[in-house]
């Protein structure tokens, strides 16, 4: 009997440390896809070592900020899927950096087109 629980438990130790392999990172860290002086959107993504994931979005204007948004609060996920502005959007999430997806699960684009950078909306973690 001894035995068995010893073997349980390691095998209960080694699936979360296993779980933990696939979180890009524990603790918080934030991103962001550009924007422009007067008008920045800010995320910031928490994880937890048990794999509890929080994204939070914080816009902010020249002369305030606005209170933080949840996006998605759960499980970890790689891919978090939120609407916004009546449309899909989608944060694909990795070790380094966040991409910005649309409906479509395809990269979104003119994220910094105000500074004439049209390039895909992707952002690494700070």
């Amino acid at each position: 009997m001894k035995k068995s629980s010893l073997f349980l438990v390691l095998g209960l130790l080694s699936t979360q440390a296993f779980a933990n392999n696939n979180l890009p990172f524990v603790g918080t860290k934030s991103f962001d896809f550009g924007g422009v002086p007067a008008h920045h959107e800010g995320y910031t993504l928490s994880i937890k070592k048990n794999g509890q994931t929080k994204l939070t979005k914080t816009v902010c204007y020249s002369s305030h900020c606005d209170r933080p948004v949840t996006l998605y609060s759960g499980a970890f996920k790689s891919m978090i899927g939120f609407k916004e502005g009546g449309q899909q959007y989608y944060i694909q999430l990795t070790k380094k950096q966040a991409k910005l997806l649309n409906r479509n699960k395809q990269q979104e684009y003119d994220c910094d087109s105000i500074n004439g950078n049209y390039g895909p909306c992707v952002s690494r973690y700070y």
